[in-house]
């Protein structure tokens, strides 16, 4: 195993486990599948929802080519929608990381769902 495989396992593991302390008891890792990865944890099979996780040192400056990979994942894994969670450097407390997503992701599967345009 390599450091940087340690540091996104441990950043998985605790992404899944937070998930699951927050009530998404099915919440699970899933195995990488090459060219066709669907993302690194679910929430479950009810949840069309991908969701990348990056624990690495600088996962913060590359902010916008993990929301490209999750793009490919939210299609390879069939899913809704999705979200990139980045490790806050020097924190192992996940609900002080940070979820990332496109925008056009952000306006069509999360906005417009809980805020319609024209209410």
């Amino acid at each position: 195993m390599t450091k940087a495989g340690d540091v996104g396992r441990d950043a998985e593991n605790k992404v899944r486990d937070y998930l699951i302390e927050q009530g998404y008891e099915f919440s699970k890792r899933i195995r990488l599948a090459g060219e066709f990865d669907e993302g690194d944890v679910v929430l479950g099979d009810r949840y069309p929802v991908a969701i990348e996780v990056k624990g690495g040192q600088g996962s913060l400056k590359n902010a916008h080519s993990h929301c490209r990979e999750l793009m490919d994942e939210i299609v390879n894994a069939d899913a809704e929608t999705g979200f990139t969670v980045i490790k806050k450097a020097r924190s192992a407390k996940v609900s002080e990381w940070l979820v990332v997503i496109p925008m056009g992701e952000y306006v069509e599967n999360q906005l417009k769902v809980l805020y319609p345009p024209g209410r």
